[in-house]
């Protein structure tokens, strides 16, 4: 076996990737394991999902070559206290093992967009909220005993990174210039660089964290009585020698009783903003680093419109925006690291994110037959008919995204010909109605149906509907008519592919509509037993397919009558043996046990020896509803 590298992200979205002679292999977010959206740890744990990655390769700890780790909390000073770097538990390897070495943020993060890129040299723009802190600003490439013998009991400034610029060659990596965040006593509301003013207008209109792609999508509303009074660009930035000054007078013209129009103006005039500041920082790159080719990193570009305006630019030949370009993308980078992989770069770029591991957990088949039908094989053009009907189709396909949309195998698919199949997918996620879904579409029918970019393997890129089809996929266009087009390949996934190749067959374009599969404020389903789960809670998708097979409802799940009501009764149902099925945990039952055709029997709740898979979700939980 060659050279292998198991990378390490620990701060929010951790995650770990395993690489192998230069070839990402395995890579896999902590939140998908753990079912906790955004999931993050400070420190090594065995929680950290690094058994995931290594048994997906086949692997034990002792093959790993190299194992590069980049902690978001890491600092001098920072190490000790409330955040020790490993728990007193962990024992998966030891931390002072000379395999181990700890990376900075940035450099992580450029390596992860470099790595997947397939240049061989390229400018790296690093862009987000806070990386990485040192005392001299610099990266850093430490051994654990290197990093506790550097000095601490001198007085020191630390500064935290917020946006690098990289140039990576065969020769190496060169950080050509960065800046740092500024402390502030308001964070939330003081604005100091492209990440923070979207950032802190995002929590300001929504009231919670982690909603950019909501004011992405807000800011696309074409809606009457902007008020463009009331705020302009200007207000936000100044442009001084080609760098971008923020201004923080504006802030007080709103406030938690603004009227709605007030802030789809904030959210509008505040995309504009960050994108042009952020071009700013593009164009010195381009300057500065003498580079045909461009890699972007870090939470920024997760915004696709920014993205777009990169590419529309044309200050470089080619351009890369990979598919976690947020922090999770650090362990792949981290991985990528300890490779080297600027000494051997790949050959093409990664376009694909089918990365995440999925254990094969086994179902009791007297569970699925009670719960499921089970249709047959999965067969493309019978998922085509039902697609062009339009059905709606869970998809649980093979290993999952790492990333965080959905390319196809985690995905709920639908046809984008019927605007009330938008709403009804936007009822599932429980998301707001203005909220966009987006299309999956074959690379080679894309430009007769869109104008855009020709290729947009990760849906990061954004697409214009051509006005002769806005009345035939109404369910794909936001109000601005752009829409985030998802390309795909043979290549990518043969099976989804023939599914779309063989809807014109049916009337139908070659174009679906696609949503992660996942309820509001949860991550993306990794295991199979969630995504029966919640198929069978969500009676607005039709069907699933579960890899090879194809499941509607079992006929006994279909005819719950939610409406009918017993009082003080207290039953549980199994279907065979020690598998039970919970309907309910307290003494309303709501549901006449003669609706569901019993082929068990009813018992007592204390007889219980095993709980079945679902127990604890189907029936107390959602299908039936307590007084």
């Amino acid at each position: 076996m060659g050279s292998v590298t198991l990378g390490i992200h620990l701060g929010h979205h951790c995650s770990c990737a395993i690489v192998i002679d230069g070839e990402l292999k395995s890579a896999i977010q902590l939140e998908r394991v753990s079912r906790e959206k955004h999931a993050g740890k400070a420190t090594l744990t065995h929680e950290v999902p690094i058994e995931n990655v290594l048994n997906d390769c086949a692997l034990s700890i002792n093959d790993v070559s190299n194992i590069i780790i980049s902690v978001q909390q890491l600092a001098v000073g920072g190490d000790g206290l409330h955040f020790p770097l490993f728990d007193d538990s962990f024992d998966f390897f030891d931390i002072a093992d000379k395999r181990v070495r700890i990376i900075s943020h940035h450099l992580a993060h450029a390596v992860y967009s470099y790595g997947c890129s397939g240049f061989d040299n390229s400018s790296v723009l690093v862009s987000d909220l806070a990386g990485s802190t040192t005392p001299d600003g610099l990266d850093f490439d430490l051994s654990y005993e290197e990093f506790k013998a550097l000095p601490t009991s001198k007085y020191i400034e630390p500064k935290t990174e917020s946006i690098s610029l990289y140039r990576i060659t065969f020769s190496g990596i060169d950080l050509l210039e960065r800046e740092y965040t500024i402390p502030h006593p308001s964070p939330s509301t003081f604005i100091y660089s492209p990440a923070s003013l979207y950032d802190n207008v995002s929590r300001f209109i929504f009231g919670r964290e982690d909603c950019h792609g909501q004011l992405m999508a807000l800011s696309g509303l074409k809606e009457s009585g902007y008020n463009n009074d009331l705020i302009s660009i200007n207000d936000m930035i100044d442009i001084n020698d080609g760098k971008p000054i923020f201004k923080n007078n504006w802030s007080r013209r709103f406030n938690l009783e603004s009227p709605r129009n007030d802030l789809l103006t904030l959210a509008k005039i505040t995309q504009e903003a960050f994108v042009e500041s952020m071009m700013c920082y593009v164009r010195k790159i381009r300057h500065i680093s003498k580079s045909n080719n461009f890699c972007a990193s870090g939470g920024t570009f997760l915004n696709i419109s920014l993205n777009s305006k990169i590419l529309e630019s044309r200050k470089f030949k080619k351009c890369y925006f990979p598919s976690s370009p947020h922090d999770a993308g650090i362990s792949i980078g981290c991985a990528f690291y300890g490779d080297k992989i600027w000494e051997k770069p790949l050959k093409k770029p990664i376009k694909h994110d089918i990365f995440s591991p999925t254990p094969n957990f086994s179902i009791d088949e007297s569970d699925l037959t009670f719960l499921l039908k089970n249709n047959g094989c999965y067969s493309d053009e019978k998922i085509a008919l039902l697609l062009s009907e339009g059905a709606v189709i869970a998809r649980f396909y093979g290993n999952a995204e790492f990333g965080p949309r959905a390319l196809g195998a985690r995905s709920i698919i639908a046809t984008p010909t019927d605007l009330e199949i938008k709403n009804k997918l936007n009822r599932i996620k429980q998301r707001q109605m203005w909220r966009p879904v987006a299309p999956i579409v074959l690379k080679e029918s894309l430009k007769d149906y869109f104008d855009g970019p020709e290729d947009s393997p990760f849906m990061n890129l954004i697409h214009k509907v051509k006005p002769e089809y806005h009345s035939l996929l109404p369910a794909l266009c936001h109000q601005d008519n752009t829409s985030r087009c998802q390309t795909l390949n043979v290549d990518n996934d043969i099976r989804l592919y023939n599914t779309l190749n063989l809807l014109p067959s049916f009337d139908h374009p070659p174009i679906i509509l696609n949503t992660s599969l996942n309820g509001p404020g949860q991550p993306t389903i990794l295991y199979k037993q969630d995504a029966i789960k919640f198929f069978l809670v969500n009676h607005e998708i039709d069907f699933i397919i579960i890899n090879d097979e194809f499941y509607s409802r079992n006929e006994t799940i279909e005819n719950i009558d939610l409406n009918t009501v017993i009082f003080n009764k207290e039953v549980v149902f199994t279907i065979k043996g020690n598998n039970y099925f919970a309907l309910l945990n307290n003494k309303k039952l709501k549901i006449d046990e003669e609706t569901f055709n019993l082929r068990g029997k009813i018992i007592r709740k204390e007889q219980f020896s095993k709980k079945s898979l679902f127990m604890d979700l189907l029936f107390n939980e959602f299908l039936i509803k307590n007084d």
